[in-house]
């Protein structure tokens, strides 16, 4: 009898190893970067159908034929864009769902959350950039643009909308 018990708590304490190492199993760079893209292009969707409903209103009261022209050719600019980034979105969701109960969460999250991070980043970056470069003439706009933009920060967050990176 006691061999038999010894037996099962073996088999017992494998099984938890092996459980445990399954749930630690790290990410691949490709899911790491599609985990950090989802957040990204959830957030640039939000914001995008913040700016389409601001912009939609705008025209609405604009003084001008002219700035209703503008603010309609910006909505149907963003009108057009929604579509490309949820399919961006529905493509990294069904690349990364599968790894999901398998792959460590922890650094899955930290990923998800750099890319929430990133997204505002950019965002208080061309805050800062265009009340910084705004006021200068036209002509000094684009030295100083290039002077306050991070542009690996900007590449990192575009790659997200079209992720050729991935296998499918």
């Amino acid at each position: 009898m006691r061999p038999s018990l010894l037996a099962l708590f073996a088999a017992y304490l494998s099984a938890l190893s092996a459980a445990a190492v399954a749930q630690e199993v790290v990410p691949t760079d490709i899911e790491l970067r599609s985990a950090y893209c989802v957040s990204v292009v959830k957030a640039e969707i939000a914001f995008l159908q913040r700016e389409i409903g601001r912009v939609d209103a705008a025209a609405k009261n604009s003084p001008t034929p002219e700035m209703q022209q503008y603010a309609a050719k910006m909505s149907a600019e963003g009108h057009e864009a929604m579509p490309k980034l949820a399919a961006a979105l529905n493509r990294l969701q069904l690349y990364l769902l599968p790894s999901m109960t398998t792959r460590d969460p922890v650094a899955l999250m930290a990923a998800m959350k750099r890319g929430e991070a990133d997204f505002q980043e950019v965002g208080a970056m061309t805050e800062r950039c265009s009340a910084k470069c705004n006021a200068l003439p036209h002509d000094k706009w684009p030295s100083c643009y290039a002077s306050c933009t991070d542009n690996d920060l900007l590449e990192r967050v575009r790659a997200c909308k079209t992720p050729t990176w991935l296998p499918f």
